[in-house]
């Protein structure tokens, strides 16, 4: 396990960080945005990481825009973040569950058809 200051990082979450350092990175090139380093760009995600920030859109969005969440956001999750990720959780699990399987998974049924008109 890697650490950062006192928080140790199993591998799973090390190949997350790496996958999205490696996104923000190509990103800022694509840009030719160069005010900021590598070091700059990987603080900027592990500090993020050591809030406890594990999704790889968030963490990507957080290093882009340096938009860090308050104390108190970070203790109180928005509605939409927690429907978020209990959408993002039962996908993973109806995906660990169905694989492997060549049809997607919904984690969202569709409404029933409407009733047609009855001809006489």
């Amino acid at each position: 396990m890697s650490e950062f200051g006192n928080v140790a990082f199993d591998p799973k979450t090390l190949a997350i960080l790496e996958g999205v350092f490696d996104e923000a990175w190509a990103s800022i090139q694509a840009q030719r945005n160069g005010n900021i380093t590598r070091a700059a760009l990987v603080d900027r995600i592990l500090n993020l990481a050591v809030k406890g920030e594990r999704n790889p859109a968030r963490l990507l969005d957080g290093a882009l825009t340096q938009r860090y969440r308050t104390t108190f956001e970070q203790d109180s999750p928005s509605k939409e973040d927690e429907e978020r990720d209990r959408l993002e959780q039962a996908l993973e699990e109806g995906l660990r569950e169905t694989f492997p399987a060549s049809d997607a998974v919904s984690v969202v049924q569709p409404a029933p058809p409407a009733p047609r008109g009855h001809r006489e």
